[in-house]
């Protein structure tokens, strides 16, 4: 299978990423992308279209999209059948997923897709997704451990190697027992446990005749508490009736002293509670309610001769009322606005002549012809000569003008600084110094000298003036060498500038060219907009305010006077309407409105305020009238209810009943509270009458009561002796019984020896299983192995053209690791230092290779992922491997993830597809 598509929306770093629909991935691809550009979320990207989101949760997913959102995949596939796939996924609180081929819609949820079924999630992520870590951790594997992940368990996860089960078997075996006394052996453990069990049945024994010791005892001890408890309940029972009912008998006898004063109670069930203080309440509201009435009527009577009326005129007025306080409210505003109005029209034309002159200075002209035409202002067309000023974006032409004042600034700060490197710029000078010339050829003409002469010193001279020439050459050499810098600087500064210089001048020529667009349709003169300066701006701004400020006048002078004939029109309409002769001038006219107009508006409230009291006064005499009555009822009913508890309504009479209620409410608490204590009375006179009828004393001994109290107080001490006694039986009793029985022990010596039995068979039977599994695992070595090392030394050799050919690997009982053997090493040497990383890593990823062809040879052949496995390789053989790569891309879909864009562009010319990625925190 091979992917075709990959679009990725959203996957941790990742976003909008799309392979392209136009030209399918081929089965070599290169991921490049500089470090932080997400190659190892694309990578997690590939295994989680096959397999599902692990971990399944869009909370604890690492790879939750940076950008926020859920993550969301989509990736089309085309199977060895020439089938193709639709695959979709995405994570929310929950995985979804579905694929779709042939039209067939299938949900996935987060299971792997049926054509990876064959190879499972750890061993694709371990095997067919290579990183460069992973290539290193395998640098020290055994055997026994690729066995184990890679071969053995074929994807189940619960396997482990055959070394290891037989490894397990035989360790178990000895720890149960062997016939030497070495280590710790489950036999021997058994063994001991018997004997010490022998032991504690002895124990148990005499445990258990202390028990049955303790229960003899415990019987005696409850018999004699039963005893003591009849004892105490007989003394309790006298002294309930000497603490309790002998005082219950004097409380029952006040009862029927109180019941005798009361008299007949039933004649004071509506008596009221206070009678002397509800006979003074009534007389004095009663006081108060005639007093009340006759000072309402005498109110009445007052108010019937003030009350007046409005006249005819008053009444018209009235009717209008609201129109005339909306006139006399314009009284203030009335002078004010006449003379707004002719503030403005002063205003607006101190405006139109300060834009005359205004337009003298940037135009030229007047608003509406040339400098010597005479136009009254008043026929000046000053929205049209205007509308181009308000319009102009001001903004926008000051950034423009700003933009080519500093190209100018810039431009002549760059020329001058571009005459001071040329002025500062060295000329050419000569490598030799007519000082060095001349001291060789004074030391050539000494030493032939020498020659002719035969004299020593001669030729001692030339030798002396030609150290002073070497000198002087190295001197004037290194001030060449100084000066030729200087200038090589100075050249390089120079033309650095004039490239400056002429960008600052197509700067400037720009923004003067937005500039003048933007001044155009102004009608300026033309020297205004060769080079326009900020003093520009300003006039142009200031005009610009000018013409805005006269149509704001001009608006606001429109509505007043709008207002004003609104006024005016509707004054004299009221007026005519109302018949009244008012001042001629409007403002004080408004006034004598509005005070008319409030006098009328006081009397009629006045009259209303008058009926509206006559109103209250009559419901207040009525209803006081009413209490007066409802008072007097309450009186006649208070004297019948005092002559029918048999007293007069005089004082003295008033003060019989009230003590007569007093007994009474005395009487009803004492009863209450008793019957709280006791419950019902008539059962307590019955308790009292059956302790006479027995004969008891009420009051003959009083050292009686201490004494029973003395002997009850004994009886609880001999009780509490007991119950503390029966209570340390007891926890002794219980303490023995936690611990084993004797029929326990013998049941634990009986499972105990049938262990050992078990224990004894289970060791012989481990050591047949690891002899089993020993012989199982030499034949699986025997079928499996060499096709794996043959595959794998067949990617060796084309790697490294041949220089290794042989991968060896120990035996069992021996070294685990893998060897190379070559010609040109002394012996069979372990993938490990002193070979070198590269030779290393290109060994496991041979054996990788070899892995995988062999784990899918019958089934799908799945992608595989390499990240970053070649950066420790040389040119040749990373060519070599690539060549390699690219034969088995027809096969099966290779992805090479790299930093390295060299890399990436080998691939490409070997007929792969490059997919650039581009850090995300420079999107």
């Amino acid at each position: 299978m091979r992917f075709t598509r990959i679009q990725i929306r959203r996957f941790g770093p990742l976003a909008r990423i799309d392979s392209g629909e136009e030209s399918p991935l081929p089965g070599f691809v290169a991921v490049l992308g500089p470090n932080e550009a997400g190659k190892s979320a694309f990578h997690q990207v590939l295994g989680a279209i096959l397999y599902g989101f692990h971990p399944a949760s869009g909370e604890q997913n690492p790879f939750s999209p940076w950008s926020g959102g859920d993550i969301e995949i989509k990736a089309e596939m085309e199977v060895d059948d020439g089938k193709s796939i639709d695959v979709q996924r995405r994570l929310l609180k929950t995985p979804r997923g579905q694929t779709v081929r042939q039209g067939q819609v299938e949900e996935l949820d987060n299971r792997p897709l049926s054509i990876v079924g064959h190879i499972d999630r750890r061993v694709y992520s371990e095997v067919y997704a290579i990183t460069l870590a992973q290539l290193a951790g395998l640098r020290e594997a055994a055997w026994e451990t690729v066995q184990e992940k890679l071969i053995v368990g074929m994807g189940a996860q619960d396997l482990r190697s055959a070394r290891a089960v037989m490894r397990s078997f035989r360790d178990s075996a000895k720890k149960l027992w062997q016939p030497t006394r070495r280590g710790k052996q489950r036999h021997r453990e058994l063994r001991t446990e018997l004997a010490e069990l022998g032991q504690s049945r002895r124990e148990a024994e005499l445990r258990d005749g202390e028990i049955r010791g303790l229960d003899r005892e415990l019987s005696e001890l409850r018999m004699r508490l039963e005893e003591l408890g009849q004892e105490r309940a007989s003394i309790a029972t006298r002294l309930e009736v000497l603490r309790e009912l002998i005082p219950l008998r004097s409380r029952l006898e006040k009862l029927d002293e109180l019941e005798a004063r009361v008299g007949d109670r039933d004649a004071l069930a509506d008596a009221p509670r206070d009678p002397v203080a509800r006979d003074g309440e009534l007389n004095d509201r009663l006081q108060r309610s005639e007093q009340r009435i006759r000072k309402l009527t005498e109110s009445q009577a007052e108010l019937r001769s003030s009350a007046g009326s409005l006249t005819n005129s008053g009444l018209r007025v009235l009717e209008r009322a609201s129109q005339l306080r909306a006139l006399s409210s314009n009284a203030p505003l009335v002078h004010e606005r006449v003379g707004r109005l002719t503030t403005l029209e002063s205003e607006i034309s101190s405006l139109e002549a300060g834009i005359q002159e205004a337009s003298l200075t940037l135009l030229g002209v007047w608003p509406t012809g040339g400098v010597d035409s005479e136009i009254e202002p008043k026929s000046v067309d000053w929205s049209a000569a205007g509308r181009p000023f308000r319009s102009l974006e001001m903004s926008a032409l000051r950034e423009r003008v700003t933009e080519a004042e500093d190209g100018r600034r810039r431009r002549e700060d760059l020329e001058d600084r571009l005459g001071d490197v040329v002025g500062r710029t060295p000329a050419r000078k000569p490598l030799i110094s007519p000082w060095a010339a001349f001291f060789v050829l004074a030391s050539v003409g000494f030493f032939l000298g020498s020659v002719f002469l035969a004299e020593p010193f001669v030729s001692t001279i030339g030798i002396v003036l030609l150290l002073l020439a070497g000198a002087t050459l190295v001197r004037t050499g290194s001030r060449w060498l100084a000066t030729r810098q200087m200038r090589d600087v100075g050249l390089e500064e120079e033309q650095g500038l004039r490239k400056r210089i002429s960008e600052a001048e197509d700067k400037e020529r720009h923004a003067t060219a937005l500039a003048r667009k933007l001044l155009i349709p102004l009608g300026l003169q033309v020297s205004h907009l060769d080079a326009p300066r900020g003093t520009l701006v300003s006039d142009i701004s200031e005009l610009k305010n000018l013409f805005h400020l006269r149509h704001d006048r001009l608006v606001e002078s429109g509505r007043l006077s709008d207002q004003e004939a609104v006024l005016s029109a509707e004054f004299e309409r009221l007026v005519s309407d109302l018949n009244l002769q008012l001042s001629e001038d409007r403002g004080l006219a408004l006034l004598e409105l509005g005070r008319m107009l409030q006098d009328v508006e006081q009397r009629s409230i006045r009259i209303e305020e008058a009926e509206s009291e006559k109103g209250r006064l009559d419901a207040a005499l009525t209803g006081e009238r009413l209490e007066h009555e409802e008072l007097a009822e309450l009186r006649r009913s208070f004297d019948e209810s005092v002559e029918r508890a048999g007293c007069t309504s005089d004082a003295a009479g008033l003060e019989e009943l009230a003590e007569r209620l007093a007994n009474l409410r005395l009487l009803m608490g004492l009863r209450e509270e008793l019957e709280r204590e006791v419950g019902d009375l008539d059962d307590l006179r019955h308790r009292i009458r059956a302790a006479q009828a027995l004969g008891e004393a009420w009051g003959d001994d009083p050292e009686r009561l201490p004494r029973e109290q003395v002997r009850l107080e004994d009886i609880d001490r001999k009780g509490q002796e007991l119950r503390e006694r029966i209570g340390e039986l007891q926890e002794r009793e219980k303490v023995l019984m936690e611990e084993d029985t004797l029929d326990l022990v013998d049941g634990q010596i009986l499972q105990l020896r049938a262990t050992l039995r078990e224990v004894e068979w289970e060791r012989d039977r481990k050591i047949v299983f690891a002899e089993l599994v020993e012989r199982a695992e030499a034949r699986f070595r025997s079928e499996h192995q060499p096709d794996l090392l043959r595959r794998a030394e067949g990617h060796l050799s084309a790697i490294t053209a041949g220089r290794y050919e042989r991968i060896l690997v120990g035996q069992i009982g021996e070294d685990q690791g893998f060897f190379l053997d070559a010609s040109h090493l002394p012996e069979p040497t372990t993938v490990a230092s002193p070979l070198s990383t590269g030779i290393r890593e290109q060994v496991y990823l041979a054996l990788r290779l070899a892995i995988v062809e062999h784990l899918d040879r019958d089934d799908e052949p799945l992608p595989l992922l390499l990240d970053e496995v070649l950066v420790n390789w040389d040119p040749d053989r990373r060519a070599r491997v690539l060549d390699l790569l690219e034969r088995l891309a027809p096969f099966r879909q290779i992805f090479l993830f790299t930093c390295h864009p060299h890399i990436a562009e080998e691939v490409a010319n070997r007929g792969g597809k490059l997919l650039s990625l581009t850090p995300s925190y420079a999107t």
